[in-house]
């Protein structure tokens, strides 16, 4: 009876312990998702500025 107790507590342990791993990636992958929109953000305030400054000196840069 104990080594079955044993054997069902370290599978329990063992499945918790993929499960952390599946909860990590997920955290990671959910974290680098939002870094990229954070970039992305920048990088469109660093665009909307540098319009402006074109806009305020009364040219326009248009590349395609």
């Amino acid at each position: 009876m104990e080594v079955g107790a044993d054997y069902a507590s370290a599978s329990a342990i063992q499945r918790q312990q993929v499960a952390n791993r599946i909860g990590f990636a997920i955290v990671r992958k959910s974290l680098d998702t939002q870094r990229q929109q954070g970039q992305a953000a920048v990088e469109l305030i660093d665009q909307a500025a540098q319009l402006q400054d074109q806009l305020a000196s009364g040219r326009i840069d248009v590349r395609l």
